[in-house]
């Protein structure tokens, strides 16, 4: 199935940043001096529906277990080799459309919507496998070219899994100015998908609104361009934009009621402010990211976390909140008019009178709040890592009225990972 990627380079930049124990020197590394072996092993696991949100099928939802290798090669002191390869395993139950929960009259209540949901383990139904199983493969290979006063750098990425191919290839280049305390940033990249069932039988409750093509695919073409700058020795702040295009086949092959446009353009802004304090052995990070689309959705985060450093030991607590407004083509009964009146009772007139219609809660207006703990034992030359993130989203959690209802299928996770990185 399908899985969300984020802006890859732009996040990397973050990461990059978020990374650092102070802030001093330059505003990027140079080119790296030791090859790293890296290994990371995570477990999501997403928590049950309650049972009386739920109409039919299993309230039990994903649970996903990744392995993740990597390697990190500099050569000759110009160049840095990068490849990774992951092994994911999916399985659990998945909304597939919502509807109202009865009455005691024998009606239903359009207060009240309820989730049909699809198996929790692979089965048959009419025919059809209603258990949700997948095991997804991916790849990448990056390299970078270092010359003085800034680096060039190119990735291939792959991605293979029972119903889904992707591949992506990207291209990005940074500049120093002013003795090193700015660097410009820029880059491209472009994807190109293909999605299919995997035989007539391995649907998971398909689409049955917006079918799939036997051709169906879709590309994402985008790009960014970021700037930090060294405010003193313990101070830096960083900044980006970026837009991203996609095309295509944009509807949820495995949601009952959903039909999307075909275009997705979006724009994000990114900014970050690292603040190291030597007393405390530690740096302050904080980050904003503001996000539109032509879809009606709008999304601002906030995060702040402290790193720090105690002798051989590394503590990041972290917090984040992110809020985001529905899809203009959005509502949580994709399948009934406004009114409440369902499509089949109203003369015949099908849910297909609105151009586009989905109830997929990832298209709502919500909130969320991310708790998370991460431990790095430094033992060199290995560093061990530790980290737990709890995950919780809420329509309650967005300030001010909205008159949308609570979506059924909004998530509450909790993830664990593990991790060694060994240099030499």
């Amino acid at each position: 199935m399908e899985s969300v990627k984020p802006n890859s380079k732009l996040m990397a930049l973050s990461a990059a940043a978020a990374a650092l124990q102070g802030v001093s020197g330059q505003a990027s590394a140079a080119a790296p001096t030791e090859a790293t072996l890296s290994y990371r092993y995570t477990n999501y696991s997403e928590s049950a529906i309650d049972a009386d949100l739920v109409a039919s099928g299993h309230a039990g939802r994903y649970d996903i277990k990744v392995n993740q290798f990597s390697a990190l090669m500099p050569v000759a002191g110009k160049w840095a080799f990068a490849i990774s390869l992951q092994d994911e395993t999916l399985s659990g139950a998945s909304p597939w459309h919502n509807v109202p929960a009865p009455a005691d009259n024998g009606q239903v209540d359009f207060s009240r919507p309820q989730a049909v949901m699809s198996g929790a383990t692979p089965g048959y139904e009419d025919g059809n496998l209603v258990g949700i199983e997948e095991h997804r493969t991916d790849g990448s290979f990056g390299a970078t070219y270092y010359y003085d006063g800034g680096s060039i750098s190119s990735n291939f990425a792959f991605s293979t899994e029972d119903d889904y191919d992707s591949y992506s290839g990207g291209l990005s280049l940074e500049k120093e100015f002013d003795k090193k305390q700015t660097v410009v940033a820029a880059g491209v990249s472009y994807s190109d998908d293909s999605i299919f069932y995997e035989d007539a039988n391995r649907v998971i409750k398909k689409n049955e609104s917006h079918l799939l093509p036997d051709d169906a695919g879709k590309t994402n073409t985008s790009g960014f361009i970021s700037i930090s700058r060294i405010l003193g020795p313990n101070n830096i702040i960083l900044g980006g934009v970026s837009f991203s295009a996609k095309e295509g086949h944009l509807s949820d092959a495995y949601k009952k009621y959903d039909k999307r446009p075909s275009e997705r353009d979006a724009f994000t802004v990114n900014l970050s402010y690292r603040h190291y304090i030597k007393a405390m052995q530690g740096a302050w990070h904080f980050d904003y990211r503001y996000y539109d689309d032509n879809w009606g959705v709008s999304s601002s985060t906030f995060s702040v976390a402290l790193y720090k450093n105690w002798e051989k030991l590394q503590f990041v607590p972290s917090f984040r909140y992110y809020g985001q407004s529905a899809a203009s083509f959005y509502d949580v009964f994709a399948m009934y008019r406004k009114d409440g009146i369902a499509a089949e009772q109203n003369d015949g007139v099908a849910y297909a009178k609105w151009e586009y219609f989905a109830d997929d809660a990832r298209l709502s207006d919500f909130g969320a709040m991310t708790v998370g703990f991460k431990v790095v034992f430094k033992q060199r030359p290995v560093d061990w890592v530790l980290g737990l993130e709890y995950y919780l989203a809420d329509k309650e959690f967005l300030p001010g009225n909205s008159d949308q209802l609570s979506p059924p299928g909004l998530i509450e996770y909790t993830r664990f990972t593990f991790g060694v990185d060994h240099k030499f």
